[in-house]
């Protein structure tokens, strides 16, 4: 078993967990400079002192040939130049590890995440789960996918769902990760919710956090964008990099009815400017900007 580290830009703390997870890590913890470790933790022999802005992801690997496995992880750093991610300066630190047991190492690093009246909740966690009932509580098995209710894009995501998800609405969540916005949408009474993601691990999670939250109307799909969609929704949430949305938003249009609403998280505050333009250009009508950190995300309603 291999410890693989990360630092990076705190902002790109979630394309870092993608890439570990994608090399093979079951699960990513995340520190980021604000957060001392305690001494029981498992840094407590290491001086760890990150430079402001940056942040540390780690994972844990099985890798029959390390160094390949290190050439992939530059290599998809490298890759998501193409999306208008450069990591610029990051450093990798890997360390072989005897006797780790991860699946409940990895459940230290989450807490229940209260969002407003939203309760995020670890799978493993029976106190919380009975403690919860009166919130609109997602139970989660965090980790193996975007979306832990961490992040400031879903957090976003999630305050947006909760404003414009009416009973009975049609939802579409683009890039589902752990199905959070999925699971969510369903609490919030929508009739149907289709939830897709182009990468397996994901589309695995999601289905396994809508079994443990009982949801029955949630359909999950493996698929590119809107590929795999041939209705109008009342409500699509995305919670993509800008340069993907950019693209995608003139697609939506076939997709939403008219007045219906879109969402859009994982938007850099220096790219919204941007967005939005490419949002009016194409007939939506901005509802709300919000920037929490360095991120933004937009609601915008369809006007035909």
């Amino acid at each position: 078993m291999f410890e693989i580290e990360l630092t990076v830009n705190g902002i790109f703390e979630e394309p870092a967990s993608q890439i570990l997870t994608d090399a093979g890590a079951e699960g990513c913890a995340i520190y980021a400079e604000s957060e001392p470790l305690s001494e029981d933790e498992i840094w407590d022999d290491m001086n760890f002192d990150l430079p402001e802005g940056m942040c540390k992801v780690v994972g844990y690997i099985n890798s029959k040939n390390i160094d390949k496995t290190i050439d992939e992880i530059k290599n998809r750093i490298d890759e998501f130049k193409n999306f208008g991610i450069d990591f610029s300066d990051y450093a990798i630190d890997v360390r072989e590890i005897v006797d780790i047991n991860w699946a409940e190492e990895h459940k230290k690093y989450y807490q229940t995440v209260y969002i407003n009246d939203i309760a995020v909740v670890p799978s493993w966690d029976d106190e919380a789960i009975k403690n919860n009932k009166d919130k609109k509580m997602i139970i989660l098995e965090p980790g193996a996918a975007f979306g832990t209710g961490l992040h400031e894009t879903t957090k976003i995501c999630m305050n947006y769902l909760n404003n414009y998800v009416k009973q009975g609405d049609i939802v579409y969540d683009i890039g589902c990760g752990s199905g959070i916005l999925a699971i969510l949408a369903s609490i919030l009474k929508a009739e149907s919710v289709i939830a897709t993601d182009i990468d397996d691990v994901a589309v695995s999670a999601a289905k396994k956090n809508i079994a443990l939250n009982d949801i029955s109307n949630i359909s999950v799909q493996k698929g590119d964008l809107l590929s795999v969609f041939d209705k109008k929704a009342d409500v699509i949430a995305a919670n993509i990099i800008a340069p993907i949305l950019r693209n995608m938003i003139p697609l939506t249009k076939q997709f939403l009815k008219n007045k219906s609403v879109l969402i859009l998280s994982g938007i850099l505050a220096d790219q919204a400017d941007d967005i939005s333009k490419v949002l009016t250009d194409n007939k939506f009508k901005i509802l709300n900007t919000v920037t929490e950190g360095d991120w933004t995300g937009i609601a915008a309603e369809n006007e035909e």
